[in-house]
């Protein structure tokens, strides 16, 4: 029982793994392994790039220079 838990994925993706189970960090944890994972890009969530917006960039360096 997993009790909703989910598994974060931050390197190659485990066979067998589901997008119920499996939370992949970024495209790259399928590198290699897309003949175990068709439709990959298509099944599995992820995470929005956390520095798409220029806004949430510019304060990301602000924070980082007053550190």
């Amino acid at each position: 029982m997993d009790h909703g838990r989910s598994i974060l994925v931050l390197g190659r993706m485990p066979r067998g793994a589901e997008p119920e189970t499996h939370r992949p960090a970024g495209p790259w944890c399928f590198v290699e392994q897309e003949e175990f994972f068709p439709a990959w890009d298509r099944r599995f969530v992820f995470p929005p790039e956390p520095l798409a917006e220029v806004p949430a960039m510019e304060r990301a360096c602000r924070r980082a220079k007053a550190l």
